[in-house]
């Protein structure tokens, strides 16, 4: 059983994590549980054989964060950026035109 497993973060984005519980059963299947409200009680019943029927288990069935939102700090960072080659690149363009320019006869 693990509790840390989350979907892979993404440059632009970034999702609300819900807390889960990761379960690998005896018969091979794996179930992801909602771990909000999950007391140690409960957690002990769904372990034991025949502790929880395949239904009380459905109702608890979650899943990763399914909301994603824009990750502003990694946007902010990526404009920095721009901005800063964006303004290098004009001077230096600016001044290879000014040292090109052949003097006046």
């Amino acid at each position: 059983m693990s509790s840390n497993h989350r979907p892979p973060e993404e440059f632009f984005f970034t999702y609300d994590h819900r807390p889960v519980v990761c379960m690998a059963m005896a018969d091979g299947s794996v179930q992801v549980l909602q771990a909000d409200g999950l007391s140690s009680e409960e957690l002990r019943k769904i372990l034991q054989i025949g502790g929880y029927k395949e239904e009380e288990l459905s109702s608890r069935e979650g899943s990763y964060g399914e909301k994603r939102r824009l990750n502003w700090p990694n946007i902010a960072a990526l404009a920095v950026w721009l901005l800063s080659v964006g303004t290098l690149l004009t001077h230096a363009i600016q001044s290879r035109k000014v040292l090109s320019v052949p003097p006046p006869s």
